[in-house]
């Protein structure tokens, strides 16, 4: 952990709590594994429960920032959600889901970012509301999988609960901006 993230038992979608960041500087990073570099289709989702939906807060991102911040990242800005891929090769750079994003406040929201065949497509309570191309690749080395932040900014902090976050590399767990029925329980542990 990283500031003072940390294990909230009051709010929670799913178990016995879920993960909690105040919007000042805390974030979870993981060490550098080459499990996050992703080069064909993956699967990024949780449940969010911001507490603001003001300005930009970063969900997950890998990136770099002594290589020039290349990677991903995937963000919620005011009630839309963002995916930007950073300077990888291929595809535009960032794909947003505009005004139609439906993120409230204070509300369990099951947010989804899939790629499939070089497609990304953005999902919010199971209904993809943007795609667009993204074919990019990014290297492992020194990159970090950061949960609570953008990481290219170092100020665009969530503020809120993050519960059931799971990254899919190699499979594209809701193809083809299909309507998918979001989790009704606990996400498998393996």
């Amino acid at each position: 952990t990283v500031g003072n993230a940390q294990v909230s038992t009051s709010v929670k979608k799913f178990g016995t709590g879920s993960l909690y960041f105040d919007g000042t500087g805390d974030w979870l990073a993981s060490a550098p594994n080459a499990m996050y570099t992703v080069n064909g289709d993956f699967t990024i989702e949780c449940w969010v429960y911001t507490t603001t939906t003001s300005g930009l807060q970063g969900v997950a991102s890998y990136s770099n920032p002594s290589t020039g911040w290349s990677g991903w990242q995937f963000s919620i800005y005011n009630q839309e959600v963002i995916y930007e891929n950073l300077t990888g090769s291929g595809g535009t750079g960032t794909i947003r889901t505009g005004g139609a994003g439906g993120i409230t406040a204070n509300t369990w929201i099951h947010v989804a970012v899939v790629r499939q065949s070089g497609t990304v497509y953005l999902y919010v309570n199971g209904v993809s509301l943007a795609s667009g191309s993204s074919a990019g690749s990014y290297t492992s080395s020194g990159s970090l999988l950061g949960i609570g932040t953008d990481r290219t900014k170092n100020s665009s902090w969530y503020s809120g609960y993050i519960d059931d976050f799971r990254f899919t590399n190699g499979l594209a767990r809701y193809p083809n901006g299909t309507t998918f029925t979001p989790p009704t329980t606990a996400l498998p542990t393996y």
